[in-house]
This record gives structure tokens, C-alpha cells and sequence, in this order.
């Protein structure tokens, strides 16, 4: 056959613009399906020429791999080309059918025959799933392009699904008993699931009927009943991996039809647990794969859901979502067997970034009354997303180090949430927010107030990180990060114990001037003192260049305005600080060392 001239066989193409033969297009598409192995084989009953599988592997990914090779390989990119075409071009011609009785029929009769090659010609039997991959890609895409089944054609569209139901389960179950029973197995357990999702999704005037749920429920415990008869009879792993997929599908399906929206996050997420004993207890290779998407759902449903806009605000879903998805990921993770440690580093990354969502989302919560989208963003909020950020940066930079598997993920996330941490603390509390600038309530505590979230946690966060990087970029940057924060910290301390109010505006009176001035000597002696110590001469240096300033700052403003006998005090204290300072520096000089070029910490005398 020339394949070249496989162009005339496209009237399909031809009768697009016309809507009225419809049955005809997708009659026309049957019989070139059929032909096309027909003419490979030059047998009507496809049963010379056969095309033998492309390898001996007999589990379930495997076998899909096979089919592949053999399609590409065993015969021919052409003859594979074609075959896909004619599927896209079902797919699409279903898109805009009217499921009337006699389209139904046809649409069972490709089930049927698709089946039928596949059984027929081993090489060819990855027919069977791309058939009802492209019926059901047919099915959900009418329901988004031209709305519902109408409703006089309800019935005839439910009993067709009903039957294909029954003939992929019976039919590929049969089929299963045969060499090649794992690509069978997962195509007779895995379509029911599949069939009455896709049968829930497109039929929504029947969606709030319970009896959706009784037949999944029904399907899934008639899968669950087989999977004890398969333990039994020592039925191969591929064999196991697709009941207890297909059972988990149908059970999904009753948990969204039953379940509100948050609820079914949560219901994915005890699925996870579920997996992911089962796939300890059996080592499928299926369910670790299964578990993973499970996880990427949950992920995606938390982050990119548009419908958490329409979530009952009466309803506290951020807590019993958000933590219980959370808790969910770390038994699992608990769950994870020993071989299975790619597994573990995918459920625990997923457990820490379902945690900041979380921890955000609740925040939210809280503070507008459970409007978790409120348009407003509070010095409160700011100063928690602050610290929650900055302290998963550090677990994820941490995870990074520890984890021996998806360090590029880790060390990404780790960036992410580190520069959305020194952003929200620059735009937000250094400048809109500043209370040296703006009227921002911050509690009436003289000391235990937000000033203590909002400027000294990033300090702590900011040190904690330096301890822990090695990079000597990294590590001078959290170095730099750590003493501006506590300056700014302090400055600001000072100003409401002073005042009860850190605005610029009120006055500074001679008392405050010279806490400023003492605490800064403090900070300058206590930084250079730290630096003898650990080997810091950038820190040694930071050190003196603060104690020069406080020192200018006495001769130059603290003093202008005292008496004589006051002023030869100050001066005479001064002095006295000073020389104890060059006698410490004399006593304990800091010699160069190698630490302060790399960026480490050098080793205490």
C-alpha cells in the first residue's frame, strides 16, 4: 500500500464545514480504522501478518513502552502516523455530534473495534487505550465546546457508556488471561473509573445524585473483591498495581461526588496514604507513579485552584485542608518504604510547600474574618509572611543539603522563598509600612509588641541562615542583611520606649540621644569583641567604623548642649572606653587569617 497517496482516503476532512452527516463522518472514520491494519495484514479477519510485540517485559509500563517501540519500529512510521490521525480525527468529530441513539451505536462499535485489532494483532494492541483515550478526549471536549448531553438523548448516552463500560471490563478482563495480562489488566480495571468520570463530567443535570457515587462505590468494591481473589491466585504485580489503581479511581470519583470542593483536597490526601502503604506492601513501581500525580493534584489545587475564590467563608477550609493535606504528605512520607526514597523527597517537599501555603492562607484567615482574598495587606500580615518566608527558605536550603535527591528543586524553592522574604521586608516594613514613617499600629507594649515579629525575627532568621550557608557570597550577604536588620531593630526599640510611638515627627529629647549613642557603643564593642574571637576582620572592621561614628556623634551633637562639668564627664567616660578598647585590641590583635577570604567562621581562641 502506498501511503503517500493516503490523502484520497480523507474525505473527512472534506465534510467538515457540514454538520448534517455527522453519522456518515464517523461511519467513514470506523471503516478506515478497520482498513488500515486490514490492508497491513491483507487478511479481513486480521489474522495474517501479524505484527509481534516489541518486547518481553510483561509489567505495566513496560508493556506501554513496547507498544510504542513497535508502532515507531515494527511497522513503520507511516502505518503510525496514519493511525494517529485517524484517532485525533474521532476525537474531534465527536466534539460536535449530537449523542443521539445511532451515534451511540457507532461509538460503542469503535470500542469494539479498536478492541478487536488490539486482540487480534499483539503488536497493535496500545490500540485499546488510545481508542478509549480518544473517545473520552471526544466526550469531555463536546461537554466544554457545546455545553451538556441534551436532555431527550440522556438515557441513550448513559446506556451507551454503560455498555462500554461492561465490554472494556469483560474484554480486556479476558483478554488479561494471555501473555501480555498486565497492559490487559490496566485496561479493563482502570476503565470504569474512568468511564463514569467522564460520564459525571457530562451529564451535569444527574451530577448531585447519589447514585454517581453507589455505582462507583459498587465498582470499587467489586475491583477490591477481585484484588483479593488476584492475592489468591498469585496474579502478576501489573496485574495487582491495576486493581488497586482502578479501585482508588472509582473511590476518588464517590469522594468528589459526595464531597465539598476543600473536602476533596483532603480526601486526595488520605488517597496519598493509601498509596503509598500499598505500594510498600506490594513494591509497585505503578503506584509510587500514581502517588506522585496524586501529590502534583494537590499541589495544583492549593496553588492554582480559581475556584478557592468561591470557598464558604463559614467553613474553616484553610485549617482542615491546608494542615490536614499537610499531615497527610508527612504519614505517608512515614509510610514510604526503604527502597523508595525518591518517593519520600517528593512527599516531603510537597508536605513543606503545602505547609507555607497554609501557614499564608491562615494568616489571611484570621486576620480579615476569613475572607482569605481580602483586598488589603496589613503591617501584621506583612510582618508574619516575613518570618514564615524567611523560615522556609531556611528549611528549604536546609533540605537542599540533607535531601541526596532534588537538590536543584529545593535550592529553586529555597531563592524563591528567600527573595520573597527580603522583598516584603524592603518594600513593605522598611518603607510603606516604617513606623519612623507611617502611623502603623504595632501594639502599646513598651517591648513585647509586633516590633519584636516584624524587625527582630528577620535578625534571628538572617543569622540563622548565615550559620548555616557555606557559600562565602551567601554568606556575606546574610552577614550584611543581619546587621542592618538589628540596627534598624534597635533604632526602632529605642524610639518607642522612649516616645510610646517611633515617628520621626515627635521630638527627640536629650535622654534618647544618648541611649542611641550608648547602646551603639555597645554594638561596636560587642562586634569587635566577636571579632577577635571567631577571626572576623570584615566584622572587626564594621565594628571600629561603628564605634568612629558613635564617637563623632558625641563630640558633634550629644555634648553641644551640656554644661561644663557634664561635658568633662562624658568626655572623661569616653576616654575611658577608648583606652580599654585599644588595650583589648593590643591584647588580642586580629591576625589575618584564611577564614575571612572564604567566608567562614574561623575557630573561637
Amino acid at each position: 500500500m502506498d501511503w503517500s497517496d493516503g490523502r484520497r482516503y480523507f474525505w473527512w476532512v472534506a465534510s467538515l464545514p457540514h454538520h448534517n452527516v455527522d453519522l456518515a463522518r464517523l461511519i467513514y472514520l470506523l471503516a478506515l480504522i478497520y482498513l488500515l491494519p486490514a490492508m497491513h495484514t491483507w487478511h479481513w479477519r486480521l489474522t495474517n501478518g501479524e505484527v509481534p510485540p516489541a518486547t518481553n517485559d510483561t509489567s505495566l509500563l513496560g508493556l506501554f513502552n513496547g507498544q510504542r517501540a513497535t508502532l515507531l519500529h515494527g511497522i513503520g512510521l507511516e502505518f503510525t502516523l496514519m493511525l494517529y490521525l485517524l484517532l485525533l480525527a474521532w476525537t474531534l468529530t465527536l466534539t460536535n455530534v449530537t449523542i443521539d441513539p445511532a451515534m451511540s451505536v457507532v461509538v460503542v462499535a469503535f470500542s469494539g473495534l479498536t478492541l478487536f485489532i488490539a486482540s487480534k494483532l499483539p503488536g497493535l494492541n496500545m490500540l485499546g487505550w488510545l481508542g478509549l483515550a480518544a473517545t473520552l478526549a471526544g466526550m469531555l471536549l463536546r461537554y466544554l465546546l457545546n455545553g451538556v448531553v441534551q436532555a431527550d438523548f440522556v438515557q441513550s448516552y448513559l446506556i451507551m457508556m454503560l455498555v462500554m463500560l461492561s465490554g472494556y471490563l469483560l474484554i480486556a478482563r479476558r483478554l488479561s488471561e494471555g501473555s501480555e495480562h498486565g497492559y490487559w489488566a490496566s485496561l479493563a480495571y482502570l476503565s470504569p473509573g474512568l468511564l463514569l468520570a467522564t460520564g459525571y463530567t457530562t451529564v451535569p443535570t444527574l451530577s448531585q445524585e447519589i447514585y454517581w457515587a453507589l455505582v462507583a462505590l459498587m465498582a470499587g468494591a467489586g475491583l477490591l473483591q477481585l484484588l483479593q481473589l488476584a492475592r489468591k491466585t498469585h496474579a502478576t504485580p501489573s496485574v495487582l498495581a491495576s486493581l488497586i489503581l482502578g479501585a482508588h479511581l472509582c473511590l476518588l470519583l464517590v469522594a468528589v461526588v459526595m464531597l465539598q470542593e476543600a473536602t476533596l483536597t483532603l480526601a486526595l490526601a488520605v488517597l496519598v496514604i493509601s498509596l503509598v502503604w500499598l505500594d510498600r506492601y506490594f513494591t509497585l513501581t505503578a503506584l509510587t507513579i500514581a502517588a506522585k500525580l496524586v501529590v502534583a493534584s494537590i499541589i495544583l489545587r492549593l496553588t492554582l485552584n480559581p475556584w478557592l475564590l468561591s470557598y464558604d467563608h463559614s467553613t474553616h477550609w484553610t485549617l482542615w485542608t491546608g494542615a490536614g493535606s499537610v499531615i497527610c504528605l508527612l504519614v505517608a512520607a512515614r509510610q514510604c518504604g526503604p527502597t523508595r526514597h525518591s518517593l519520600l523527597q517528593w512527599l516531603i517537599a510537597a508536605a513543606m510547600h503545602l505547609f507555607a501555603l497554609t501557614l499564608a492562607a491562615e494568616v489571611r484567615f484570621q486576620l480579615y474574618d476569613g475572607d482569605v482574598f481580602a483586598n488589603q495587606y496589613s503591617f501584621i500580615e506583612a510582618a508574619i509572611n516575613t518570618f514564615s518566608w524567611g523560615l522556609m527558605a531556611l528549611a528549604y536550603y536546609y533540605r537542599q543539603r540533607v535531601a541526596g535527591q532534588m537538590e536543584t528543586l529545593y535550592r529553586a524553592a529555597a531563592t524563591l522563598f528567600a527573595s520573597l522574604a527580603a522583598g516584603n521586608y524592603v518594600l513593605v516594613l522598611l518603607l510603606s509600612k516604617n513606623p519612623f514613617f507611617h502611623d502603623v499600629d504595632y501594639g502599646q507594649n513598651p517591648i513585647f509588641n509586633l516590633l519584636l515579629l516584624a524587625y527582630l525575627a528577620p535578625v534571628i532568621l538572617s543569622a540563622i541562615g548565615y550559620w548555616l550557608v557555606h557559600e562565602a557570597p551567601l554568606r556575606r550577604l546574610l552577614a550584611l542583611a543581619t546587621g542592618v536588620c538589628l540596627f534598624v531593630f534597635v533604632n526602632l526599640e529605642i524610639r518607642d520606649l522612649w516616645n510610646g510611638a517611633a515617628l520621626i515627627d515627635i521630638p527627640i529629647s536629650e535622654g534618647e540621644m544618648y541611649t542611641y549613642s550608648t547602646v551603639w557603643l555597645l554594638l561596636a564593642i560587642a562586634a569587635i569583641i566577636a571579632a577577635s574571637l571567631f577571626n572576623q576582620s570584615r566584622l572587626y572592621k564594621t565594628g571600629m567604623s561603628t564605634l568612629l561614628i558613635v564617637v563623632l556623634k558625641i563630640f558633634l551633637f550629644d555634648t553641644a548642649d551640656l554644661d561644663n562639668l557634664w561635658r568633662v564627664a562624658s568626655f572623661m567616660g569616653l576616654g575611658i572606653c577608648l583606652l580599654l578598647l585599644a588595650w583589648f585590641h593590643q591584647r588580642f590583635g586580629l591576625p589575618p587569617t584564611k577564614s575571612d577570604a572564604d567566608g567562614t567562621i574561623g575557630v573561637p581562641r
